[in-house]
């Protein structure tokens, strides 16, 4: 009679190898979250920004007025209304920051610590919200690419 000799894992075993697999996975996990939320921003600061170049390139196809040549001068409600307004699909005008980001954080520069008093925005029919801020020398555009969300 030949003896057999059974072999297999104990729970011990098995539970410390579930662990392992575990914490592995839990590691890639948040790897794999990070990456993709950089890549839904960059996809959403790309939509941003061509719905932006195309309300300006439709403002010079009908007028002529190359995007190099609008009048940065103008107070920051009269450049949108001008330039952009009338060739961008717009849910609402903000009457200041907290109409636009709904009593969420006050807006602040991609550093995350410097507040931006936004002088004019408004929300795209998509939820973006767009706000302009005139300086010297020029206009500073800020998108809020996850609108009223507040991711």
């Amino acid at each position: 009679m030949i003896k057999r000799k059974n072999f297999a894992f104990t729970l011990a075993e098995v539970l410390i190898t579930l662990g392992i697999i575990g914490v592995i996975a839990a590691m890639t996990l948040s790897v794999l979250i990070q990456q993709h939320q950089k890549k839904e921003i960059t996809v959403a600061l790309e939509k941003m920004y061509t719905t932006l170049m195309q309300a300006a390139n439709t403002y010079q196809a009908l007028n002529g007025v190359y995007i190099t040549d609008f009048d940065t001068s103008l107070p920051a409600k009269d450049f949108m209304e001008e330039y952009f307004n009338p060739f961008l699909k717009i849910s609402m005008v903000c009457k200041d920051d907290n109409d636009c980001w709904y009593g969420k954080r006050q807006p602040k520069a991609i550093d995350q610590k410097t507040a931006i008093n936004i002088q004019y925005g408004v929300i795209l029919a998509d939820g973006r919200i767009l706000g302009i801020v005139k300086i010297s020398g020029g206009i500073l555009f800020y998108f809020d690419v996850d609108g009223s969300s507040g991711i």
